[in-house]
């Protein structure tokens, strides 16, 4: 039958260049597939990880806030809920203020160890946790401060708000910041206090102090040196005092006068070198000096805004709040904060699956040697043989999906949030992996089967890989000492390879060359040299001087006078015009002795 009548070439040509198009198209197809394949197992395995990454990241964070918690709740011995009641205000003001739960674990014990009560704790943290964001220090030493100031001078006389507005009034006015004046109060404030002198005093004249250059520490030191010399009965400066009026320090503090206006009237009443002579110590007198004078209008109105202080903390909480490190610690804090409450409720599990284990495992220990021999060689080979090649197989094809976008996206979430990113991007790469698994669940549960069965194989196998590890260990003996041989055989090889490289190398070989000629033309100059240690005569025509080998000990004798005049050589070369005046020198030698 001819083709020619029922289709033309032309036609036949095109059938079988959709027949090639066609077997390409397919082949696409069989490779997607076989892609898709592959990136839905290495997206279940990221998803199995990172379900047990955000599972032990959770319960560690919980355990570590559980336990700051407790430690609170031995301050308060036979109150009900305070793990729980008091935890959950903690988690609330973590997510309100961007702070770390664990730390404000921390900064609550401290508060309540300074005598904050349970029924006003909360309120004070929300205190402190806005002085130390406005002030830009942590939880810790911001409670600290507070407490320091309420505790001395009294909750009836300062509050611990109003200690925390005073104290940012301070800062604003000073040179000096929360962190530093909250570390440096302890030294003047309980002297203060029992002195009469009000926190908005020291406040104004710590301010003051520190605005000319005066270190926090260093004020407050000093200004605590003035105050115990100030109220000393007797002194000179006392007398002084009480010869102007005014009584001692201590009653005009407590009568309401402050320590600037009374030193500065006392100051204008002298000479100044008579006023320095009042103090006892050069801290007090420096005190005394900042902050009097020229600079009593300054402490007087940095006293007012004092007194007039309510609300710095708010306003600088306001400004601090504004910025985007503020919004990206609450996002931090709030992710924190839910992994905790996740791993609460994970931890009770976590508890019974170990106590599970301990008895097993002392189940276990109770039973005769031969059978925890037994039970331990095999569930070893069952382990190694049937699951350590899976697993191997899994980790490569996780290795395999981490090395694209996993670790891009979860070193920018670091960057941002530090350790709780890796658990960001974490969730980030589960949603897109559960878009994958919805989408190929038929091929994911075929998967599942083929995994049962391997699994099955692999249990299987267990007796053939027995019979076959003595031999595999003689094999890795083998491959061991063969590894030695061939170490040992490169080392003996490294003298031959270096003179191979030195040969090739034109340069070096050239220079060896060169050195190498220089000593052989040096050793036949030197070889030519006539010696002495026989005897002889030196070489060439009388009296010019000739290049000699001599040695100590050795004479050279004149031709004319042998057994005569000698001359020593010590070992040097004499140069020609030394020699003839020292040929000279023996001559007339020679002629006094009638030679």
């Amino acid at each position: 039958m001819s083709f020619g009548g029922m289709m033309g070439g032309a036609d036949l040509q095109i059938l079988m260049t959709l027949k090639d198009e066609a077997s390409k198209a397919m082949g696409g197809v069989g490779k997607n597939a076989g892609a898709m394949s592959q990136n839905i197992k290495r997206g279940a395995a990221i998803a199995g990880v990172a379900i047990v990454g955000i599972g032990i990241a959770a319960t560690k964070m919980a355990s570590d806030f559980d336990t700051g918690m407790r430690e609170v709740a031995t301050l308060l011995p036979g109150v009900e809920g305070v793990v729980e009641d008091l935890g959950d205000d903690v988690l609330e003001l973590s997510k309100r203020f961007g702070i770390d739960a664990v730390e404000a674990t921390g900064a609550l014990y401290q508060a309540i160890s300074a005598g904050v009560p349970q029924d006003n704790v909360m309120t004070f943290m929300e205190i402190a946790s806005k002085a130390a964001i406005g002030g830009v220090t942590d939880l810790e030493t911001a409670v600290d401060g507070i407490t320091s100031v309420v505790n001395s001078f009294g909750e009836e006389t300062v509050s611990a708000q109003q200690a925390s507005d005073i104290m940012f009034t301070a800062v604003r006015l000073g040179k000096t910041n929360f962190e530093e004046l909250s570390a440096s109060l302890f030294q003047i404030i309980p002297t203060a206090a029992s002195l009469g002198m009000s926190f908005e005093d020291v406040a104004a004249s710590l301010a003051v102090m520190t605005a000319q250059g005066v270190p926090t520490r260093v004020a407050t030191t000093q200004l605590r040196q003035l105050m115990v010399e100030a109220t000393k009965s007797g002194t000179d400066l006392d007398t002084a005092l009480r010869e102007l009026g005014f009584g001692g320090m201590q009653e005009v503090l407590e009568s309401g006068g402050n320590v600037s206006s009374l030193l500065s009237e006392l100051r204008e009443s002298m000479p100044d070198q008579e006023f320095r002579d009042l103090f006892g110590s050069v801290e007090a007198v420096n005190a005394a000096m900042l902050i009097t004078g020229d600079n009593s209008a300054a402490v007087k109105d940095a006293l007012g805004q004092m007194k007039d202080s309510a609300g710095a903390t708010g306003e600088a909480f306001d400004t601090m709040a504004e910025g985007s490190a503020f919004a990206f610690n609450k996002a931090k804090a709030s992710m924190k904060a839910a992994m905790i409450e996740l791993g609460t409720a994970i931890l009770p599990i976590v508890t019974k699956l170990a106590e599970g284990f301990s008895f097993l495992i002392g189940v276990l220990t109770d039973l005769p040697g031969p059978f925890k021999a037994a039970i331990v060689i095999f569930g070893g080979l069952i382990a190694v043989v049937g699951l350590l090649l899976p697993i191997i197989g899994v980790l490569g094809t996780i290795f395999g999906a981490l090395a694209g976008v996993v670790p891009i996206l979860a070193g920018a979430f670091v960057l941002l949030l530090g350790p709780i990113g890796l658990v960001v991007a974490a969730i980030a790469a589960l949603v897109a992996i559960g878009i994958l698994i919805v989408k190929n669940w038929d091929a994911i549960k075929r998967g599942g089967e083929r995994v049962w069965s391997s699994i099955k194989r692999a249990v299987g196998d267990v007796g053939r890989a027995f019979e076959n590890l003595g031999t595999r260990v003689q094999q890795m003996f083998d491959g061991a000492i063969q590894k030695v041989k061939d170490f040992f055989g490169f080392i003996s090889q490294i003298p031959s390879r270096i003179r191979a490289a030195v040969a090739n190398m034109p340069v070096i070989g050239g220079i060896t060359q060169g050195v190498v000629g220089a000593v052989s033309a040096a050793g036949n100059l030197i070889g030519n040299f006539p010696r002495f240690a026989a005897g002889g005569i030196v070489p060439g025509p009388l009296g010019s001087p000739q290049m000699i080998v001599a040695h100590g000990g050795e004479e050279v004798v004149r031709a004319d006078q042998r057994g005569g005049v000698t001359i020593n050589i010590a070992g040097s070369l004499i140069h020609e015009s030394d020699l003839v005046d020292l040929f000279v020198n023996l001559r007339e030698q020679a002629d006094r002795q009638g030679r």
